[in-house]
């Protein structure tokens, strides 16, 4: 016989997995600190990338006075003030992901919640169905 309860279930259940808790349950097995640290190092790959393309982008710009003053430009203290101005980027962001991402884990672990909820739930109606069929 068909248990209606069951069936309402296992229909809610899917519609959630596949409609509101697809990213959660894909991200289910990370543990905090490996969640926040994948995405930690997808921001600095990032930030790194979009930092040396703004360089890259203001060298262009400002090629006609590196051409004419190449002799007299002072290298060593451009390298220090892009290497001081990429370390302080990369620190802000470095925290901001940190605290973005740690807060991203928690929002995705209280909307899991129901989801396991409801599953444990559907556990039980397995396990009683056993129950009477086995014994």
């Amino acid at each position: 016989m068909v248990n209606e309860k069951k069936v309402r279930l296992m229909t809610q259940l899917a519609l959630d997995e596949t409609k509101y808790y697809e990213e959660e349950i894909a991200e289910a097995g990370y543990y905090r600190s490996d969640y926040i640290r994948t995405h930690t190092l997808r921001v600095i790959w990032g930030s790194t990338l979009s930092y040396l393309l703004i360089i890259a982008l203001i060298v262009l710009y400002h090629m006609e006075y590196l051409l004419i003053n190449l002799v007299r430009l002072d290298y060593h203290s451009l390298v220090l003030i892009a290497l001081g101005v990429y370390v302080g980027y990369i620190t802000v962001c470095v925290v901001i992901s940190i605290l973005y991402y740690s807060n991203q884990y928690k929002q995705s672990r209280k909307k899991l919640k129901s989801y396991l909820y409801d599953l444990k739930k559907l556990e039980e109606f397995y396990a009683e169905d056993q129950e009477g069929d086995g014994t």
